[in-house]
């Protein structure tokens, strides 16, 4: 997956965004870090509460509390879109600190 996206001519937030869930879902979640960031350094930002959810669940499972709370302070500067009619942005902090406390 990781080559795939790599060749791609144009990458966006939904390339990320599927390559980052699959290393969250396989559990590499140094990789998924490793991978969100590069995303924000060519510029790309995500605005969605399940791609905040994904990245948070890498954190939480590698106990890295301080790139959470830094993702957390970076969801707070931004309006998150809402899926299926559910917004996620008070809930991601729970859900990133239920996972972190199992």
């Amino acid at each position: 997956a990781q080559r795939a996206h790599d060749e791609l001519c144009v990458r966006n937030v939904s390339s990320w965004s599927i390559l980052i869930s699959g290393y969250v879902q396989d559990r590499q979640a140094h990789q998924a870090l490793k991978s969100y960031e590069q995303m924000q350094s060519e510029g790309i930002y995500a605005e969605s509460g399940p791609f905040f959810i994904c990245i948070l669940k890498a954190c939480g499972s590698i106990g890295n509390l301080g790139k959470g709370k830094q993702i957390h302070d970076e969801i707070q500067g931004i309006t998150i879109r809402c899926h299926a009619g559910h917004c996620f942005g008070g809930h991601v902090l729970q859900v990133w600190c239920d996972r972190e406390s199992t």
